[in-house]
């Protein structure tokens, strides 16, 4: 997730050296349709409260799934973002090109525990690199001229759905129509919420656990 409003941090997974060996994977045909909750009339979907972080059920679907996206991070044009499906506890492989295809269905984890967890394939239009970009690009949306933009106070990946969501503080027809254009209605979707008020970071503004700051109140009010 990246909030703009606070220092962008980009969470890092450990680097591990990945290593091919032969595994059962379940490939689907395509992704399961995606229920429409309401629309712009750009064709952008709108989501309500998203937890951007999955919640994995097992430790051992997590540890798969850490891997997994580390193999999309090294194979960016050809995997989309991995999904670890919390419902069945089977981790989900995005795949855009038959080499990821491949790969995906010969891969398995190098932590142990998570050989056991079962494997799926689903082909995907967008790639890792691609949403990556988008992440980046709606940062700057602003300084390039795209109206209301300074409405967008965050934006963090839907590995479910191997798409993007954008956060605006309020609803403008201009803004989503130039997202709808830039980046089409499939690799985005939209969530309408006012952000929070941060507090400026500073020694006036400790957060827990270091309340206090440096300011002192006396009797005199100064």
């Amino acid at each position: 997730m990246w909030n703009i409003e606070r220092l962008r941090v980009r969470a890092a997974f450990s680097g591990l050296t990945l290593y091919a060996a032969v595994v059962g994977a379940v490939i689907l045909t395509g992704a399961s349709p995606v229920p429409t909750r309401s629309a712009h009339p750009s064709g952008l979907e709108f989501v309500g409260p998203t937890d951007y972080h999955p919640n994995p059920t097992s430790e051992a679907l997590r540890n798969a799934w850490r891997e997994a996206l580390v193999l999309a991070r090294q194979n960016a044009d050809d995997f989309g973002y991995p999904w670890p499906d919390p419902t069945t506890g089977t981790l989900v492989h995005s795949v855009v090109t038959p080499a990821a295809q491949a790969t995906a269905q010969k891969w398995t984890p190098l932590d142990v525990g998570a050989r056991t967890v079962p494997q799926q394939i689903r082909r995907v239009a967008a790639s890792f690199r691609s949403l990556e970009q988008i992440k980046n690009d709606a940062v700057g949306l602003a300084k390039a001229g795209v109206p209301d933009a300074a409405l967008i106070h965050q934006v963090g990946p839907d590995f479910e759905r191997n798409r993007v969501i954008i956060s605006v503080d309020q609803m403008s027809d201009p803004l989503l129509t130039a997202l709808a254009a830039r980046y089409g209605t499939s690799s985005i979707a939209i969530r309408v919420e006012p952000r929070l008020n941060w507090q400026r970071a500073a020694r006036d503004s400790d957060t827990p656990r270091s309340f206090g700051g440096a300011r002192i109140i006396t009797s005199t009010g100064q």
